[in-house]
């Protein structure tokens, strides 16, 4: 019998939701006065990501850990990875500002500040770090670039890529921020399958969230002094430049990869593979889309 490794993926991802949306009914002053609130955000991305990715894995039996992609990276992908920071830095700020000209005063309210940080000294700044910045990246790649990706491999690794990405999204429960998390979230995955490494995406996802945490806000104050043409223009030829070395590096790596023999992922037989459309019609899916439209009118 053919085994849909995508349907318990969809449920891992789906408990891991409902656990997010929990925690947003928490009080925001629960923990003043009894805990550190960055240590408190920090134990709660553990219950709701860590654990129950852990627990998957354990009632599962899988994937196996070379397919989760539990390596590190080499010296010859540090070109590629910084590459890759700058056109997710970039990019995302092309996006941000497109989507903000679109949709209006509403959208910058709907960006997530943390440049509180800043006031807060060095030890609220290394705090706000680790549990804004870091332990995010770590789970959020954990679940996404690692069981994810390699549970929809089942179907192929274009699937892979575009369920690691699309779920990725859905997780942040953001309607307007859709765009720029999905643009993201392809390319970490990207990162991840380029280097064959989960701790490149997350090199790259923690140093995304660090430059927004610290000069997101500063960036638009810039802006709205100096000019938004000189600030688009410098971007996009950021943006263009980075991809241009992004896909020059990783053309090279495959280049590698090819003389090395390295196999790519590995493709299910016929009898074994699951369809894009049997994906996307399992239960799991639906009920993972169907909640995120509540959460995100909600929101």
């Amino acid at each position: 019998m053919k085994r849909n490794r995508t349907v318990g993926a969809g449920f891992l991802v789906l408990a891991v939701l409902i656990l997010n949306a929990l925690v947003r009914l928490i009080p925001s002053g629960a923990f003043d006065g009894r805990i550190n609130p960055y240590i408190a955000l920090i134990l709660l991305q553990i219950l709701t990501f860590a654990v129950p990715s852990v627990v998957y894995l354990l009632l599962r039996r899988g994937p196996a850990p070379g397919r989760l992609r539990l390596r590190l990276p080499k010296s010859r992908h540090i070109v590629f990875t910084v590459s890759a920071l700058l056109a997710s830095v970039s990019g995302s700020t092309l996006i941000n500002y497109g989507m903000s000209r679109l949709i209006g005063s509403d959208y910058s309210a709907s960006s997530v500040s943390y440049s509180s940080a800043l006031t807060e000294g060095v030890s609220g700044g290394v705090y706000a770090i680790f549990a804004l910045a870091l332990v995010p990246a770590v789970f959020e790649e954990f679940l996404f670039r690692g069981i994810v990706a390699a549970e929809y491999e089942c179907c192929s690794v274009k699937t892979a890529v575009f369920f690691s990405a699309l779920l990725f999204t859905v997780s942040h429960f953001s309607f307007m921020r859709a765009p720029v998390y999905f643009f993201s979230g392809l390319l970490l995955v990207f990162v991840m399958y380029v280097t064959r490494s989960v701790f490149a995406s997350m090199l790259v996802h923690a140093a995304s969230n660090i430059c927004a945490l610290f000069f997101e806000d500063f960036v638009y104050r810039v802006v709205n002094r100096q000019g938004i043409v000189i600030f688009l223009f410098a971007v996009s030829v950021v943006f263009l430049l980075s991809l241009i070395i992004t896909f020059g590096e990783a053309e090279k790596i495959y280049s590698y990869y090819g003389v090395l023999n390295i196999e790519s992922p590995p493709v299910p037989s016929g009898k074994e593979r699951v369809s894009f459309v049997e994906a996307l019609i399992n239960p799991a899916f639906a009920a993972i889309i169907l909640f995120y439209i509540i959460m995100g009118a909600i929101s």
